[in-house]
C-alpha cells in the first residue's frame, strides 16, 4: 500500500507526460489492481484532453473584463494555501524517498 502512495505520483508524471512506465513503475503496476485502475484513468483523462486541445471557444462579450474586475476588487478573500503547501510538500518527499529508494537498490544490485 505504501508503494502505492509513492509511485502514484510518479505514475501520474510519467503516464500524463505519454511515456511508458519504466522500472521499478512498471512492474509494480503490472502486479497492482489499483495502480492499473490509476493508469487506465491517467490515460483516459489523457485522451480527453487532447481531444480538448482542438477546440476552440469563443468567451462571452465582456467576458475579459469581467474577470479583470474580479482581479482588482476580489469579493471574498484570498484561499488559504496551507493545505496545497502540505500536498505538495507531501508529493515532493514521496518523489524523494522513492528516487533514494531506487538507488539504494541500484547500488545495491552492482
Amino acid at each position: 500500500m505504501i508503494r502505492c502512495v509513492v509511485y502514484r505520483n510518479l505514475l501520474t508524471a510519467v503516464v500524463l507526460a505519454g511515456d511508458e512506465p519504466g522500472w521499478p513503475l512498471g512492474s509494480h503496476t503490472g502486479q497492482c489492481i489499483r495502480c492499473q485502475a490509476h493508469v487506465a484513468s491517467l490515460r483516459a483523462t489523457r485522451r480527453r484532453l487532447a481531444e480538448l486541445g482542438n477546440e476552440r471557444i469563443t468567451a462571452p462579450i465582456g467576458f475579459d473584463s469581467q474577470v479583470m474586475d474580479s482581479l482588482e476588487n476580489p469579493a471574498e478573500p484570498p484561499v488559504q494555501s496551507g493545505r496545497w503547501v502540505r500536498a505538495a510538500g507531501a508529493s515532493m518527499a514521496a518523489a524523494l524517498l522513492a528516487a533514494v529508494w531506487m538507488r539504494r537498490r541500484a547500488v545495491a544490485r552492482t
